[in-house]
């Protein structure tokens, strides 16, 4: 039952995740918009090296990355954006405990930062689904990730809503107009 409820609950944060438009592939642009020194060049390659599913060479060019830009003292977002890449790659190659390893950093930064409430989503999902690939023991953390994920995905959807004001009129009219107020 709680191996149901689970996957149940991670589906519905990929459905919320796709929804709003989070998805790491299709949403690279908005992330990085330009290359600003050698540790978005080398996320870059990163990034392309993952696509191609290089994973090894994925975390080669992020490391780089991730050593320019704790030397640069970057934002704090491109760091934690980092981490989790660093932690998506070791998911594909198995590597769990790596894998949780880089998502919980991640997460610690992004719960200090404001405007970073989609990552934390993501971090959530990735460590919900990691630690029930691990199985036995994880499953209850796995369990309490998938809730935060969800929990955390309704006030992103909800935040977006709410702050498209045109959108809240129309559904107001359409539900006078329909009789359902």
């Amino acid at each position: 039952m709680k191996m149901k409820k689970l996957t149940i609950i991670l589906m519905l944060c990929i459905l919320g995740s796709a929804i709003s438009g989070c998805m790491r592939k299709n949403s690279f642009q908005i992330i990085t918009p330009a290359i600003n020194g050698e540790g978005d060049k080398y996320y870059l390659m990163g990034d392309e090296a993952y696509w191609k599913e290089d994973y090894s060479g994925a975390i080669d060019f992020y490391l780089k990355a991730l050593d320019y830009y704790t030397a640069e003292s970057s934002a704090e977002s491109e760091i934690a954006l980092t981490y989790f890449t660093l932690g998506q790659c070791h998911t594909r190659l198995t590597q769990y405990q790596t894998a949780i390893d880089y998502f919980e950093k991640s997460l610690a930064i992004c719960e200090k930062l404001s405007g970073e409430e989609e990552l934390v989503r993501d971090n959530y999902m990735y460590l919900a689904s990691t630690k029930r690939a691990i199985g036995n023991d994880d499953l209850k953390e796995a369990l309490e990730y998938g809730q935060k994920a969800e929990k955390t995905n309704k006030e992103i959807i909800w935040k977006k809503i709410s702050s498209n004001s045109r959108y809240i009129r129309y559904v107001s009219l359409h539900i006078y107009r329909d009789g359902r107020a």
